[in-house]
């Protein structure tokens, strides 16, 4: 899959960052909560990897902390056919804009950072 232009603020990512949209139901949950720390423990190979975090919920958009506007929330949410509200998974983008993983939410950051260095991009970093 291969992320849209236009309001689509994973546009501005390709070739710049490695995003990792989590789409959860709502931020106060348990895992969210334990995986964000794990991401704060994590934070120099996340940087190292360019990897940018989107946070999707059915009423919010933030990347890196930061919130987006209501269009840009719902261009990840129909781009990237997530239901926030009814499953919670995380979608991981390559540079060139195209999904490389997409499962369950929480993923394993040990795992991530492997599919990420094994990346002819990342290699040739």
């Amino acid at each position: 899959m291969t992320v849209q232009a236009g309001p689509q603020p994973l546009a501005q990512e390709r070739w710049q960052h490695r995003p990792l949209v989590l789409a959860i139901p709502d931020t106060d949950r348990a895992d969210y909560l334990t995986f964000r720390q794990q991401m704060d423990d994590h934070r120099a190979g996340m940087a190292d990897r360019d990897m940018v975090v989107y946070v999707v919920t059915p009423e919010t958009a933030r990347r890196n902390g930061e919130p987006l506007s209501e269009p840009q929330r719902r261009a990840l949410v129909d781009g990237l056919a997530v239901r926030p509200a009814e499953q919670a998974e995380f979608i991981l983008i390559g540079k060139d804009g195209t999904e490389k993983n997409r499962g369950p939410f929480p993923p394993s950051i040990d795992a991530l950072f492997e599919q990420i260095d094994a990346m002819p991009m990342r290699q040739r970093h």
